[in-house]
């Protein structure tokens, strides 16, 4: 049976970077069936490093200024980043992420949530449980990140903010807006889109309106800006309103035409990791990693090792050493 081009290596073959691909995902990275063999398999609950992508609200212009000067401060489009790479970066589209075959669905949802945190790993990105997680001034070693664009073969400065809200992805410009009806003391407080927002010191003039008297009165208010993503979300991991999740969909190939270079190597790695992982816990545990009891012990040594194997220095050779040895 021959082996179809989506797993298999392209030489060549280059996936456009950024988020350009359709917003519904509908697959968790997060909540995942680890099937050990057939329609054998244990639920794994990885930790959810999306439950904040969304940016909190925009009210300062130097923000606004570092999202369009330096956008891999941002913890959003580092995520984005590293998500595109342990996906489409890799030739890992959709439809391996929905593939109908139990095993292969497993290993590629394994796969991606796996290289996401190994990449952001690699870059030094705190995670939003840490304590010096910072949404909009997160750490990140550039020197890394330009060594994976190198090894996927992009420009460094390609764009990785979401395309799904106005201002460059940043969002919707928004000012609170005071009324004062002409007939009477009363005034009313409501939010209004800014039609002509200033980016520079994030203000929006409004004209006034001639009340009864003749008169008329300008104003000048504060804006400020916030993330919607208003698309299609699909399944999401857990966010609050069930919308926000929609831009990660959109940095996930709809298809695929083959593995790039890359993606030989992490796949790979992956694979392996996938196997030592299960292998190691059940031996470490002297149980099964399936059913219940003693099983559960396993199942966590399991979550145990992938975690350190996210967190190990880059070591090829070592990687491919523990993996044999596990074998035997």
């Amino acid at each position: 049976m021959s082996i179809p081009d989506a797993y298999k290596y392209k030489e060549g073959v280059q996936y456009p970077a950024g988020g350009f691909y359709n917003p519904s995902h509908q697959f968790s990275l997060v909540n995942q069936r680890i099937v050990v063999k057939s329609k054998k398999y244990f639920i794994a609950r990885f930790p959810n490093i999306w439950s904040k992508y969304k940016l909190p609200r925009v009210d300062d212009a130097e923000v606004y200024a570092n999202w369009i000067s330096n956008q891999m401060q941002f913890w959003q489009n580092q995520l984005n980043f590293a998500l595109w790479c342990a996906t489409t970066g890799c030739g890992v589209g959709k439809k391996h992420l929905r593939h109908t075959n139990p095993m292969i669905r497993s290993v590629f949802r394994f796969h991606a949530y796996y290289q996401i945190r190994r990449i952001l790993s690699e870059m030094s990105c705190p995670l939003p449980n840490e304590s010096v997680w910072n949404a909009v001034d997160n750490m990140i070693d550039m020197v890394v990140y330009e060594r994976i664009c190198k090894e996927y073969n992009i420009k460094g400065h390609t764009s990785f903010r979401q395309r799904l809200d106005d201002n460059n992805g940043v969002g919707t410009a928004k000012f609170t807006r005071t009324y004062h009806h002409d007939f009477s003391l009363k005034t009313d407080t409501g939010v209004e889109v800014a039609k002509k927002p200033n980016l520079d010191n994030f203000t929006e003039f409004v004209p006034g309106h001639v009340n009864f008297l003749g008169n008329s009165k300008d104003a000048t208010y504060k804006i400020f800006i916030d993330q919607s993503f208003h698309k299609e979300s699909g399944y999401v991991d857990y966010a609050p309103d069930g919308t926000w999740m929609a831009a990660i969909g959109t940095f996930v190939d709809d298809a695929s035409n083959g593995f790039t270079q890359a993606g030989v190597v992490r796949v790979d790695d992956s694979i392996r990791t996938y196997v030592w992982a299960i292998l190691s816990a059940q031996s470490m545990t002297k149980s099964s990693i399936l059913g219940t009891g003693t099983a559960f012990d396993a199942q966590k040594q399991f979550m145990t090792n992938v975690e350190d194997a996210i967190n190990s220095a880059v070591d090829l050779p070592s990687s491919i050493y523990r993996y044999q040895n596990t074998l035997q």
